[in-house]
This record gives structure tokens, C-alpha cells and sequence, in this order.
């Protein structure tokens, strides 16, 4: 009788506590120990958290390995969730960068220079579980090459010990120890080929029976718990049904438009109600959509909405893919009970895909009109495509605008993942001009940008070279075993075994191996292109070449070759409409080109495309006041965003003219808005640029132009910005707290100028800190705002005498929770967006006060604001704003909100605004919120809803 496994599971904490008392062979100390960790399924990491830990527990065994607590020489690659063990070795960033490591060494920070000596896994499979042996291969002759071993530590199964003890051990290169692990690698590449396969096998059986197969369900299908799993098939739940029947009602009522009713939808608490206990136990409801607790379920991506319109389930139709052809399907029909009207999904499904329900293509066939209008117009000549971003709105794009012919940057608003209204546009070539004339004036004022260039372009090419070693190693594997494969072909044709049908089985196998290898090879030679962007010595010295003569050489560059050297030379571009007609342009060079952000003024000509149209309200001002007015500013500060030569051109048609006994004095620009005015603080300079700029774009006959704030000239840029008493950086910002010793993050005396002013700098050395979701502790991805945790030398052990505040404060794995809501960059630069405490959840929806504040901040009667969340029967909470105006001004609630509309998402809007001449604060002048809140629910009669308490 076969000996069943131990399984032994360890919490982390008790794991690192473990003695590892067993004999370990003696390694070279000289050289790094690396660690890999990888799991298969997304979301494994705390579906399997388990796993998750024994892999994370290797750095202690590395430790102890190493036999020395300085972890410097012990290097983590942490793939994380939902990277298959089946994809290639460049598909693994991770595993990528090992293979670079591996291959040349690594530069430690300490800058000493170490090669890789040994790695660590859990468990052999956690490198490959590749059919074909095309990765596993590479990685044996790599190892041995470079003198690198593998171990296995025992975390799992105690009984599996080998001759080397409780620690699993290869020598690549000893013979016995590499059989043992390509024994290994077969064995995880026949687990595929066994027991997965006949899962696979067994779901798409019981899915031709109609069967459920685990596929995610519509709203109003479920399945019952209860069921004899090989016969279930979904059935109605009322609850949910009725709610679906709504959505396609209300979107035949909308002309099947997916974007208005995913509008309708996200402006609701919930959609589907939340199923009773009763419910739950009875049916097992499978959906993707966000549940909000104590309401139900709704969408938050339209991309659900389309899913729905074209789902046949809702019909009562079961699909099955054809995994022969990616593009067929079988159909079984009334499978099941129909969620909806069958008239209605049809007219649904013919609209969004194009078909009809028999699969026939509609003339008007939607997708491909749209690929069509692509291929004609293809990818545009736009050198800032993919680079420029728009600081107020989330969505940038490049458009080609049919009725102009003419490309167009295009930044527009985002409510809930989708395209809500247009904030600003400008044309390809208007912007492009400016920015290019820039980067002329910068390269005229510093002769040493070419060369510091062509290095840098140079380091590139090294890094991407680097980059490619594994795809290098991986194509020379997948010729070697085609080779193999061509001589066994061969060598069936020419000795038959006498058994047919054996024989086409196994030239069958090959040739279905061959398949697989030369797609993975056609994919490797692609990847290799594509990242190899600086191939030879020849392009660099061709971009040299253009930037010691720029204006000759040029014009004479490739688009790819243009749009790829602004790549290399801007880390960031973005634009701000700041009036009709200006808008500021911010770009933010790499220290190779000007280590100073570069700002600039823009006027353009023609102005913002706002609407035409004048409102009942600015006809009455101008109806009542051009007659008799004698100066046109006093005109034009009534209807501040409405030049006088528009003015002109709507005054025939409304019967308005002047009166000759008061001749009216033209002292400001027809062509202007009064508001342009507020372009820099003093309205002289501001109209000084403004008559600048129509002389310029008239005389040099162009849309816009670029007033630069900075001179071009490096020594010019270093005295404007370096007064002589003050050394070179100025101040520095930084974030910490006093349980942190107190700073974590600064910023240096070297960095740029925008990142001093608008970050609290990069982590200390010697520190760690990462950036999570509040609720699932799971790191957020760049960009996203999240709690700022610290872990480190730095950290307090704990609060005197308080151990259930320290735990509070401090995890298990000793990561500091600041409370700070921070978002991080690419370069590694914090920025603090508001403190957890005070966020507010409205709706579902997560508003930073501090968002709110500062936009407010840019009014200019507001001089103070502070924003509180306080309790909604609707929407759990809602928005307080309570402002402080400036001295003599005054202001209105609908004139607080009346600015936020169109400027902020709707949800960010303040429902309840309070005036107020001083804040709650503390002795040392901290903003106490708290008892705001408290005011606040006393004044709005909130004490009722303040009691419920929810979970």
C-alpha cells in the first residue's frame, strides 16, 4: 500500500522561526543566491495563499543557506500571480531578468559586481512546465555553463527526501543529477498532457451535453448547488431576470447605446439586488460584476454591457468554442430558460456584432466598416503619439477628424471607463511644430546634447541586447530540437516498424511538436525585432548625425525613426487648457537633453472650440450693454469667454446696434477673451502676450506659439532658477512620521525640478516601502493611489506599553501602515493624494478629499477649503465642502457647484456646501475633521443615518 503524503502547512510567522538542522552542501559565498517565485492562476496568490507563503519562505532557507543573516547577496525574482509555468522564458519578466543575471552578473548597489552561483524554487515545476522541452533545455546548458545549482527545499511533503538529505539538489553538471531533473520537467509536462487533458476533455463533453462547464453566467442564469453536477444546466433566478429585462428595454429605449445606458447604470447604487441567505443556499451565482456589500451587484466596465447584448446564454442557446476553429462555434438551442425577450436580444445582438443570429453578415457590418476606416487612414505621422497626456483628463488619444481631414490630439474626460465629453483638442502638426522648435532651440544653446545622446543610446543598445540574451538561447534550443525532429522523421520513413498504425501515431506527435516549436520560433523572431529598436553602430551615429545638424538632417528621418529618438529624449509631455486660448505645455526632458522641466505659454489663434452657440444669457448682457458702451473691455468682462469678433458676427442677426452718441473705443483685441487675461497674475504681462501672439501667428502665418518661461541657454536656465546666496537643488520635500524615525522618501538636492516641487521624493536607502489596496492589501499598479506602507531600519518595534496598537500599525511581515493615500511613478517618485481616514466611499466609488480641495483652490474667490465625507441613506456617503472666501468676496453654493460641473466627475461634486470663517483646529494648527463631521451631521439633520451601522 502506497504511503500517504504529510502534508505540512506553517503560518509565515512560525516558518521563520523554523531551524533548519539538516546538512547543507557548502555553496560559494562570493556569488548571489537567487530566488524565484511564480503561480500559475490569476488571483492564486489569495485563492492559494499557501503557496503563496512556502514560496515566500525561501528567503529564509536562503538565509540559511548562505549561512549569514546579510541578505544583500540574495536576490528575490517574484513573477507573482498568473504566469504559467507553459509560457517562455521572455514572456516571464521575472524570469527574463533572472536569465540576463544569469548570463552576465549583476551590479549589486553597494557596486560590487557578483555573478548568480545558485537559484531556489519550491518546486521544480515552478521554472517550466513546457511540453516540448524547448526552455528547459536552454536552462540546463545555461546552468552548466555558468557553474549555477538548483535547490529544492522540503516545504511540503516530508517523505520526499533524496540522497542529499532533506534538500533537493542538482549539479548540472553531473550526468546522474541532470537525468534526474529532466526527469523532473517530463513529469510536469506529462501532468498537462495527463490530468489536465482529461479535465479539459471531460468539460467540453459535459458542455456538448448543455452541461454547465464553470463558464461565468448572465445576470438572471444561476446554477443549483444541489444538482447532480454531470446533468446541471443554469436556471432562472426571478430576482436578477426582471432587472435584465430592464437593461434591454431601457437600451432599445437608448437605441442600443452601450455608453448611455453603462451611464444610467453607474449613477445607481446597485443593479441586481443582493440574494437572501436562502437564495444562496439554494443557487450558486457566478458573476464577474463588483458586489457592494449590504445592496447587490452591478457592472463597472462597459466593456459588460457590450458581453451582454451578444450573449446567447440570455436566449436560452449554449455556445461551444470550436477549438479547431478559433471563429466557429456550435450551438445548442433552447438549452435552458430565456433570461429576456428573444425579439429584443436579437435586434441587441444584430446591432453591436454585425450578424444575425444565424451567424450571416449584415451589410451594414459594424466591425468591418470600422477596420476598414483604420486601414485607410492608418497609423498617424504624429511625433508625440502615445507620449502627450492631458493633466486634467484621464483619456488622451490620437484622432483623424473626418469632417477637418486632419489629425487631432484629443483629450477628453473619463466617467467610468468610458468617453464622456471633450476637454481639448489641437492639431498634430500645430503641436508638434512647437514642441520640435523647442528641442531646435535647446540643441542650438547646448553643443554637447549630441554626445551625450549617442552615449546614452548606446547604453541602450547594450540593455536591450541584454535583454534578448534568453530569446538568443531559446531560438538556438528550437533549432537544435527541429534538427532532431527532421532525422526521426527520416529515420521512421526509412525503417517502418511494421505496426502502421504505431507509426502514424508517432509521426503524428512530431509533427504536432513541430507546429508548436516554429509558432513559438515565428513569436521569438518578432520579439526580437521589436525590442531590438537600436540594432548597429550605424543608427546611432544616424542619430547623432541629426542632432549635430538638425535642421538638415531632420527632415530626411523615417517617422518611426522621429517618433522613436523623442521616445529616448522626453520622459513625459502634457498639456492644461488654461483659457479659450491659451493652454500651457509642460515637457519633461531626460538629463541627457535638460535636466530643468520645461514650461511653456501657448497662444493659439483660433482659440479652443467651445460652443458656438451664445446662451439667452450673454445675448441679454450684450443686448443690454454693447449699445451704449464706450469701452469694449467693459463689454468683454460681462461675457468673459466670448471674443468681440464673435460678438460682431451675431450682431446683425439679433438686431442689435450701437448708439452713435457713444462711440465705442476698441482697447482690447478683437480676437481675444477677456479671460485670456488670467494667463499669469498680472494682466498687463498677460495682454502683452497676447498681442505678442496674434502678431506672431499672423506675420509667420501659423495656428499657435509657444512662449517658453525657461531660456533655452543651460547657464541661463541655472542663474534664473539659483540665486546667488542659495546652493544648487534648493528645497527638498520629504514624507514620514515619527514611527519612522521619521522620514522614508525624500527628495535630492539633484532632482528635477518638477519632481521637487510636486513629490515627496524616492525611498531612503536601506528602506522599503510599497504602495496597496487598503482593502486587499495587494499592491496597486503605478500610478494608483493606495496606502503607503515602510518597512525597515527606521520602523519603531512598537507603541510603549500598547501591543494592540502596534499590531494595528504594524503587520506580521513588519510593514508600517502610514494611513497616507500616495501614488508612485515609474521613476520611483511618491506623491501623498490624501490620508486614508479621510477618503470617502460614495456609492462605491472612492473620492480623495484632497482631489476636491485642490481643484477648488483655483477658484478665485475660494481662499480656504477643506472636504469631509458625511453619512447617505443612498449612497452610504456624501460630499461637504466648507470654504472660507477671500476678504471682500463673496459666493454662492450654485456658483461652487456650477464651477465643479463639467470640470470634475460628477460624483466628486459637493452635495452640501457650508461657508465659514475659520476651521477646527488643534494647538499646533492641524485641521480637526472629525469635528467637522460632527458639525456637520448636528447642522443637515444626518444623526439618524449616523446611527446605522453597516459592515
Amino acid at each position: 500500500m502506497t504511503k500517504p503524503r504529510r502534508f505540512k502547512f506553517q503560518e509565515l510567522e512560525n516558518r521563520e522561526k523554523q531551524n533548519y538542522t539538516f546538512e547543507l552542501p557548502e555553496i560559494d559565498q562570493t556569488r548571489l543566491t537567487a530566488v524565484y517565485i511564480r503561480q500559475s492562476g490569476k488571483g492564486a496568490d489569495k485563492k492559494y495563499g499557501e503557496s503563496r507563503r512556502i514560496q515566500l519562505g525561501l528567503r529564509v532557507f536562503a538565509t540559511r543557506l548562505r549561512r549569514q543573516e546579510d541578505e544583500d547577496y540574495i536576490v528575490v525574482y517574484d513573477e507573482g500571480a498568473g504566469k504559467s509555468g507553459k509560457l517562455r522564458i521572455d514572456e516571464r519578466p521575472e524570469f527574463n531578468r533572472l536569465w540576463s543575471d544569469m548570463e552576465k552578473g549583476m551590479m549589486l548597489p553597494n557596486g560590487e559586481f557578483r555573478r548568480i552561483g545558485e537559484i531556489i524554487v519550491s518546486r521544480e515545476d515552478r521554472l517550466f512546465r513546457n511540453l516540448e522541452g524547448d526552455q528547459w533545455g536552454p536552462f540546463i546548458a545555461k546552468c552548466k555553463e555558468k557553474g549555477i545549482s538548483l535547490f529544492v527545499p522540503p516545504f511540503t511533503a516530508s517523505d520526499e527526501l533524496d540522497e542529499y538529505g532533506a534538500v533537493k539538489f542538482y549539479n548540472f553538471r553531473n550526468p546522474d543529477h541532470v537525468v534526474k531533473f529532466q526527469n523532473k520537467m517530463i513529469e510536469a509536462a506529462n501532468f498537462l498532457r495527463g490530468p489536465i487533458v482529461y479535465m479539459q476533455s471531460a468539460k467540453l463533453n459535459k458542455s456538448f451535453r448543455g452541461g454547465y462547464d464553470g463558464r461565468n453566467l448572465p445576470p438572471g442564469l444561476v446554477m443549483e448547488r444541489f444538482a447532480p453536477k454531470d446533468i446541471r444546466k443554469p436556471v432562472l433566478y426571478a430576482p436578477w431576470q426582471e432587472k435584465m429585462k430592464w437593461v434591454f428595454e431601457r437600451g432599445f429605449e437608448l437605441g442600443w447605446s452601450a455608453p448611455a445606458l453603462f451611464r444610467e447604470i453607474s449613477d445607481l447604487p446597485y443593479l441586481f439586488p443582493d440574494p437572501s441567505d436562502n437564495d444562496l443556499k439554494m443557487y450558486e451565482i457566478i458573476t464577474p460584476m463588483k458586489y457592494f456589500p449590504g445592496l447587490g451587484y452591478k457592472p463597472t466596465d462597459i466593456g459588460t454591457i457590450y458581453s451582454w447584448f451578444t450573449n446567447l446564454a440570455l436566449i436560452g442557446a449554449w455556445t461551444i468554442k470550436d477549438k479547431n476553429n478559433p471563429e466557429a462555434a456550435f450551438i445548442i438551442w433552447d438549452n435552458h430558460p430565456a433570461v429576456v425577450d428573444k425579439e429584443l436580444f436579437r435586434m441587441a445582438y444584430e446591432y453591436h456584432s454585425g450578424y444575425t443570429l444565424q451567424g450571416e453578415p449584415l451589410a451594414e457590418n459594424r466591425e468591418r466598416r470600422h477596420r476598414q476606416v483604420r486601414k485607410k487612414h492608418g497609423q498617424p505621422e504624429a511625433l508625440l503619439h502615445g507620449k502627450v497626456r492631458c493633466s486634467i483628463a484621464p483619456g488622451f488619444s490620437t484622432m483623424w477628424e473626418a469632417k477637418l481631414k486632419r489629425w487631432l490630439y484629443k483629450a477628453y474626460r473619463k466617467e467610468h471607463g468610458i468617453m464622456s465629453d471633450h476637454v481639448f483638442s489641437i492639431y498634430v502638426d500645430v503641436l508638434d511644430r512647437e514642441f520640435i522648435s523647442r528641442l531646435r532651440m535647446l540643441i542650438k544653446a547646448d553643443l554637447h546634447i549630441a554626445d551625450r545622446v549617442k552615449e546614452h543610446l548606446t547604453r541602450v543598445a547594450k540593455q536591450q541586447a541584454g535583454e534578448c540574451i534568453s530569446i538568443q538561447d531559446q531560438l538556438a534550443e528550437i533549432d537544435r530540437k527541429l534538427v532532431a525532429y527532421h532525422k526521426r522523421l527520416t529515420l521512421i520513413d526509412e525503417i517502418k516498424t511494421g505496426d502502421q498504425k504505431q507509426d502514424e501515431q508517432v509521426v503524428k506527435g512530431i509533427l504536432v511538436s513541430m507546429k508548436s516549436l516554429n509558432q513559438k520560433k515565428a513569436a521569438l523572431e518578432h520579439k526580437q525585432q521589436t525590442v531590438n529598436h537600436v540594432k548597429t553602430e550605424k543608427e546611432i551615429q544616424e542619430f547623432y548625425d541629426v542632432l549635430s545638424n538638425f535642421d538638415d538632417k531632420w527632415p530626411k528621418l523615417s517617422w518611426e525613426k522621429k517618433q522613436f529618438l523623442i521616445d529616448e529624449l522626453t520622459y513625459k509631455v502634457e498639456v492644461e487648457p488654461l483659457t479659450p486660448h491659451w493652454f500651457k505645455l509642460y515637457v519633461e526632458w531626460r538629463d541627457i537633453i535638460n535636466p530643468r522641466p520645461d514650461v511653456a505659454i501657448v497662444w493659439r489663434a483660433n482659440g479652443a472650440q467651445i460652443d458656438k452657440k451664445f446662451t439667452e444669457q450673454e445675448i441679454e448682457i450684450i443686448r443690454r450693454v454693447y449699445p451704449t458702451c464706450t469701452l469694449l473691455t467693459d463689454l468683454l468682462m460681462q461675457v468673459p469667454t466670448r471674443t468681440m469678433a464673435s460678438i460682431y458676427s451675431y450682431l446683425k442677426q439679433w438686431g442689435i446696434k450701437s448708439d452713435p452718441a457713444f462711440p465705442m473705443k476698441t482697447d482690447f483685441p478683437k480676437n481675444a477673451c477677456w479671460i485670456d487675461l488670467s494667463v499669469t497674475p498680472d494682466p498687463v504681462q498677460s495682454l502683452d502676450y497676447i498681442c505678442k501672439g496674434i502678431e506672431i501667428c499672423r506675420r509667420e502665418k501659423k495656428m499657435a506659439h509657444a512662449f517658453w518661461l525657461l531660456s533655452a541657454d543651460p547657464q541661463a536656465i541655472f542663474e534664473a532658477i539659483v540665486s546667488p546666496e542659495e546652493e544648487p537643488g534648493g528645497d527638498m520635500h520629504s514624507e514620514g512620521m515619527t514611527e519612522t524615525s521619521p522620514v522614508s522618501t525624500q527628495t535630492r538636492i539633484d532632482s528635477p525640478l518638477g519632481k521637487r516641487v510636486s513629490t515627496v521624493g524616492q525611498i531612503h536607502p536601506h528602506l522599503e516601502i510599497k504602495i496597496v489596496d487598503p482593502a486587499s492589501g495587494a499592491i496597486v499598479p503605478l500610478g494608483t493611489p493606495g496606502e503607503l506602507c515602510t518597512r525597515g531600519y527606521s520602523v519603531m518595534l512598537g507603541y510603549w506599553d500598547n501591543p494592540k496598537a502596534t499590531a494595528i500599525a504594524i503587520d506580521q511581515a513588519r510593514w508600517m501602515h502610514t494611513g497616507d493615500l500616495a501614488t508612485m511613478d515609474e521613476k520611483g517618485y511618491v506623491n501623498i493624494v490624501g490620508r486614508i481616514k479621510d477618503m470617502i466611499i460614495r456609492g462605491g466609488e472612492n473620492v480623495y478629499p484632497r482631489e476636491i480641495e485642490e481643484f477648488l483652490y483655483t477658484h478665485p474667490r475660494i481662499a480656504d477649503v477643506q472636504v469631509i465625507g458625511v453619512p447617505d441613506p443612498k449612497y452610504g456617503e456624501a460630499i461637504v465642502a466648507w470654504i472660507k472666501v477671500r476678504d471682500g468676496e463673496q459666493l454662492g453654493e450654485d456658483e461652487v457647484r456650477e464651477y465643479c460641473r463639467e470640470q470634475i466627475a460628477h460624483y466628486k461634486i459637493p452635495r452640501y456646501i457650508r461657508f465659514t470663517q475659520e476651521f477646527p483646529m488643534t494647538v499646533t494648527g492641524k485641521i480637526q475633521k472629525y469635528l467637522m463631521r460632527e458639525t456637520s451631521i448636528q447642522e443637515l439633520g444626518l444623526q439618524e443615518v449616523a446611527s446605522i451601522q453597516t459592515t
